[in-house]
């Protein structure tokens, strides 16, 4: 069995999703979840589930739902045990439990000072998120305290990747990321502070010195307080140049593309890599190329685009993500965030797509800007008019991951640049997580597939000898036996995630070292 609270809930099994039954009875079981393994009494759920609303057929109500959820779930993991019930699940089956071990393992790493492995496994727990947590039970008494407190952790896991990120020195790279956090989380110092940290990292001090005043000014407009003497440390440290600000050294740049990494990197998907490079070659020859990445949650979506990113050489790569965020065209906008440190992109942008201008403030100042007649239709026009001239100029890669949770103006733009025939250097790589939420986006990216628009790739299951290959890839001090990488495989079913999991419990348990 796995279940997911971290976006909308699933639960699925070996024969695969299960129904779950009207919403009350789904909000019992994602209230059962938030305390797997310890009794909760029928008098909390009663409070949870109906609050000061409670009708007098409220006990028995529970009753018919936990009788709902026995039928839907394996016997016996549902029990009745005084003054209420007890859901038992196995270690790591749900989401949140496999979130918080990888967000406690990050964090140790990172005040251990080990930042590569910090930045790996907070990654690993971020990407486990598919929207937000218990969003669909607002209506829910528990629902609002529970999910704030579930958001926060998130956000603490970010901002611990983030240090990890900038300690490995890839202060460059979190610019864009950390631009669009302060825009949501205006008020969230910290966040505020590695912006500034990261921006004065990247030989950009007069704007570093400008996002510390904008913050201060905004502390003192809405709470008249000022930052913390942290912070204004840090932006006197700025104004200083001290050296205890410098960067960590990141690998220098090659100065020509690099020769692609051997595909046995990634084992298992050496052949779906071939058909990204060869869709990438096309790009590079001017037959501008689409291609849908699909598979379970876990399969390995992001493991695939970012082996890919990695061989992309001299492309520019402009990558954002869905996250379940309402906010129309949100992941192109970071994607596009990525691509404005360069000088020559964001100039063409801002000539090219006037009509974007209110969205993208670091562009504030480099046009004109267009005050009458912005609508969709033209929005989209001129986003892929500018993306046309800029892949003009050097090939470009615009990947946006979980479409599924993409908000329909982004899914109408992609469909629109994805339809166009036109000879320019330009790659469009999609993933997404099939499911009932996701099947009318499935539907119509089958039919750009059909039509000839788009290639499908479709992540499977790996097979035993991609399980071996990839055990002994994590082990590489000693070949590990045969035997443990069988039954590796036999446990976990080939699903990547679900593999990885069960080597760090086995880890952490004794029963396998290095």
């Amino acid at each position: 069995m796995e279940f997911r609270v971290l976006g909308p809930l699933e639960a699925s099994g070996h024969a695969g999703p299960l129904r779950l039954g009207p919403r009350k009875q789904r909000a019992l079981l994602a209230r059962l979840l938030l305390d797997a393994g310890r009794t909760v009494a029928v008098e909390r759920l009663l409070d949870d589930l109906w609050g000061d609303r409670l009708p007098d057929s409220a006990p028995k109500m529970v009753q018919i739902y936990v009788s709902g959820l026995r039928k839907a779930l394996p016997k016996g993991m549902l029990e009745t045990r005084p003054p209420g019930y007890v859901l038992h699940v196995e270690p790591g089956a749900c989401d949140l439990d496999r979130f918080e071990r990888l967000a406690l393992d990050g964090r140790a790493a990172l005040e251990a000072g080990d930042a590569p492995l910090a930045a790996t496994r907070l990654g690993e727990a971020l990407a486990l998120w598919r929207g937000p947590a218990l969003a669909e039970f607002t209506a829910e008494p528990f629902a609002a305290g529970e999910a704030m407190r579930l958001e926060e952790l998130r956000l603490e896991c970010v901002e611990q990747r983030i240090d990890a990120e900038l300690a490995l020195g890839h202060h460059t790279s979190v610019i864009g990321d950390l631009e669009a956090l302060t825009r949501r989380h205006p008020l969230r110092e910290r966040l505020h502070g590695q912006l500034i940290l990261a921006l004065y990292r990247a030989a950009r001090q007069a704007e570093a010195l400008a996002a510390y005043q904008a913050f201060r000014a905004r502390l003192d407009d809405e709470l008249g307080i000022e930052p913390s003497p942290a912070l204004r440390e840090l932006e006197r440290a700025v104004l200083l140049q001290e050296p205890g600000l410098a960067a960590a050294r990141a690998a220098p740049a090659p100065s020509s593309p690099p020769a692609p990494r051997p595909a046995e990197t990634l084992p298992g998907r050496e052949r779906e890599l071939a058909c990204l490079q060869r869709a990438l070659d096309a790009a590079r020859g001017g037959q501008s190329r689409v291609v849908v990445i699909t598979g379970e949650p876990g399969i390995g979506k992001r493991a695939l685009l970012d082996a890919f990113l990695d061989r992309a050489g001299d492309t520019l790569v402009a990558h954002g993500e869905a996250h379940g965020r309402a906010d129309a065209y949100a992941p192109l906008l970071d994607a596009l965030g990525r691509l404005a440190d360069d000088e020559a992109v964001a100039a063409t942008l801002a000539a090219r797509a006037p009509a974007w201008l209110a969205h993208m403030p670091w562009l504030a100042g480099r046009g004109a800007g267009e005050p009458h007649g912005v609508t969709g239709e033209r929005m989209v026009r001129q986003l892929i008019d500018a993306l046309e001239h800029v892949a003009a100029e050097r090939p470009v890669v615009l990947a946006v991951e979980d479409l599924e949770q993409a908000d329909g103006a982004t899914r109408e733009l992609l469909g629109a640049l994805a339809r166009r025939r036109s000879p320019t250097r330009l790659l469009v790589v999609l993933t997404y997580a099939p499911g009932p939420a996701a099947e009318p986006l499935a539907r119509d990216l089958r039919e750009l597939c059909l039509a000839g628009h788009a290639d499908l790739v479709t992540l499977g299951r790996l097979d035993p000898a991609a399980v071996a290959a990839r055990l002994a890839a994590r082990f590489p001090a000693a070949e590990p036996p045969p035997g443990v990488a069988r039954l590796l495989w036999e446990r976990a079913g080939g699903h990547p995630l679900l593999d990885r999991l069960l080597v760090d419990h086995w880890l952490s348990a004794g029963l396998i070292g290095d």
